[in-house]
């Protein structure tokens, strides 16, 4: 079992990582696709508006997140001290915590930045600003916050390991999907700023175009997760059967994919299938030396011994 320290440490600097790794990306990007020049971006940071509402996201981050995984800190140096329908019951609603305070930090990242720059230097923003800065909030989200987020149920699946699961945290067909959806999204916004950057060209059509990609990999990432689901389907039935060596032995898993998941599904049936008949043998070894304590001469135990 991993210890309560070192859960502490790590889940603390993913927070801290969480925290500190967007605006300094976001903010060297602004600059990168030229909505602001350095002069300008060093007049937001030497201004107080800015910085304190940085570190002020950032303490607040810090404070709450350890404080709200600490019974789970508890129960990795405890177990008897906390519950583990407790500690169960915060893993689950912790992605709700992460990614709803994540994303409000930064929503409102843009109108601090765009503020800043207008009140404390010669900056005058135009509609299209504003867009085009809540487009490097989202690609902040996805190349900081998903990762992190991979990395903080990795986390979980090391520090809780002890624990039995009967249903899953967060399922691979979500994160399936959260990696078939968004990963395109951030190659597609990152090549539209830059090039919007670089030629200032950028219409309707350019955003519908854009728009209509987003949902294509929205709907490729429906068939991916689709598919995967069928790939899990004999494994997942055979868990909610609760049947795995049924009276009749009659359980079978079968295959529903040719990858990885349909050979393990074959394996397993093997291994069930040698189990039904172990256990086939184990019931006649029973009853055999049943029939020999109750047979009273030599006859009488051949007799037995053949039925």
């Amino acid at each position: 079992m991993m210890q309560a320290a070192e859960f502490r440490r790590r889940f603390f600097n993913l927070i801290l990582l969480t925290w500190t790794i967007p605006p300094v990306f976001g903010l060297l990007f602004i600059v990168f696709i030229r909505i602001l020049s350095p002069e300008q971006l060093i007049g937001i940071l030497l201004t107080p508006l800015e910085p304190v509402y940085v570190l002020g996201w950032l303490a607040f981050a810090l404070w709450y997140f350890p404080r709200y995984m600490r019974p789970i800190a508890n129960w990795l140096a405890d177990p008897d001290s906390v519950e583990v329908s407790k500690v169960l019951e915060l893993m689950r609603r912790f992605p709700l915590h992460y990614w709803g305070i994540f994303l409000i930090y930064l929503l409102l990242a843009p109108a601090s930045v765009i503020t800043s720059a207008e009140i404390f230097t010669d900056y005058v923003a135009q509609p299209v600003d504003w867009f085009r800065i809540h487009l490097v909030a989202l690609i902040v989200s996805i190349i900081v916050g998903l990762p992190i987020f991979f990395l903080i149920l990795d986390l979980f699946g090391r520090a809780l390991r002890d624990i039995e699961f009967m249903r899953a945290h967060v399922t691979v067909k979500v994160k399936v999907f959260l990696i078939g959806a968004l990963v395109p999204l951030l190659i597609d916004t990152m090549i539209v700023q830059y090039y919007w950057t670089r030629t200032g060209f950028f219409t309707f059509e350019t955003f519908i175009v854009w728009l209509f990609l987003e949902l294509l990999a929205i709907g490729g990432s429906l068939i991916f997760v689709r598919s995967f689901g069928q790939s899990l389907a004999p494994l997942q039935g055979m868990i909610n059967s609760h049947n795995v060596t049924g009276d009749d032995g009659s359980l079978r898993l079968a295959p529903m994919s040719t990858d990885e998941l349909g050979v393990l599904a074959t394996g397993y049936d093997k291994l069930l299938e040698e189990l039904r008949i172990r256990n086939e043998i184990l019931a006649l070894n029973n009853r055999l030396l049943r029939s020999v304590e109750e047979a009273n001469d030599l006859t009488g135990l051949i007799d037995a011994v053949v039925n």
